[in-house]
């Protein structure tokens, strides 16, 4: 009857959720290295900054969304290379220090 299919589908969405709730997985633990074309950010950095930029809630959001949004980001080696450049020479000039 419709009653036990309308109860049947009730029970499967709870069992569904349930088990999305514990895949529950925390992506803040996955760590991956800087590319070496931003080696030199992490030489200009205070240790408590460069703390903070390796494990602050900022870089723990950044490696969620990455997580959540890798597969639909095209691939940008050549712009993550020349972003890494830029910003490892203006870290070392002393204008900006």
């Amino acid at each position: 009857s419709v009653s036990k299919i309308t109860a049947a589908l009730a029970s499967a969405t709870n069992e569904v959720t349930l088990a999305a709730a514990n895949l529950n997985f925390d992506f803040s633990l996955v760590k991956l290295a800087a590319p070496k074309e931003s080696s030199a950010i992490g030489l200009a950095l205070s240790e408590r900054r460069r703390d903070n930029a390796k494990n602050g809630p900022s870089h723990i959001t950044a490696r969620k969304l990455e997580a959540l949004f890798e597969g639909l980001i095209p691939s940008i080696p050549h712009l993550i290379r020349k972003y890494g450049l830029r910003a490892s020479e203006i870290s070392a000039s002393p204008i900006f220090n």
